[in-house]
């Protein structure tokens, strides 16, 4: 395999989840003899950014909020060693599009 695409138990998840399931794959490279660094590390997950009076779920997992709270979750992503990582971001459209503008504003 050129990568290991951490995909969560669903599309809504923090960086964190993957630290722990990373190590899964550190063992399977060890048993194999296979050096790690030889496999990106990728990730799928969700971005929601909410609507104006729109009230955080306290049991969402995901990545919701704001731009800047957005930016400061994905930077989490880079810190744990992703080196690629696929969004679905919502609301879809122009509107999550234009929003995700200003994350990238943030992380540059």
């Amino acid at each position: 395999a050129d990568a290991w695409a951490f995909t969560g138990w669903g599309k809504r998840f923090k960086a964190d989840r993957i630290a722990g399931e990373y190590v899964k794959l550190l063992e399977a490279c060890k048993v194999v003899g296979r050096d790690p660094a030889t496999i990106e590390l990728t990730a799928i997950t969700e971005v929601q950014f909410l609507a104006p009076g729109q009230e955080r779920d306290t049991n969402d997992e995901g990545i919701t909020g704001n731009a800047e709270e957005i930016a400061q979750e994905l930077r989490a992503f880079a810190d744990a060693g992703v080196q690629h990582l696929i969004m679905i971001i919502q609301p879809e459209g122009l509107s999550g599009l234009s929003q995700f503008a200003r994350v990238i504003e943030l992380l540059h």
